[in-house]
């Protein structure tokens, strides 16, 4: 169930709900990385690429 939920496509609206950010912070995202697939006027996300464009940007802190 897990590989179905990350092949799931996110229309515009929904990635900006699922990431709680606004229309131009997908663009500028899309531009550091963030992979979309854009049909016609529609622009589409898929759930486990955000994931993975996530967290490779995951900052790792060592407390000494």
């Amino acid at each position: 169930m897990q590989e179905a939920d990350a092949n799931r496509l996110l229309n515009e609206a929904e990635a900006m709900g699922y990431l709680r950010r606004d229309a131009d912070t997908l663009q500028y995202y899309r531009r550091f990385g963030l992979n979309s697939y854009k049909q016609g006027r529609d622009r589409w996300y898929r759930k486990g690429d955000i994931d993975a464009w996530l967290e490779s940007g995951k900052v790792n802190r060592h407390l000494d």
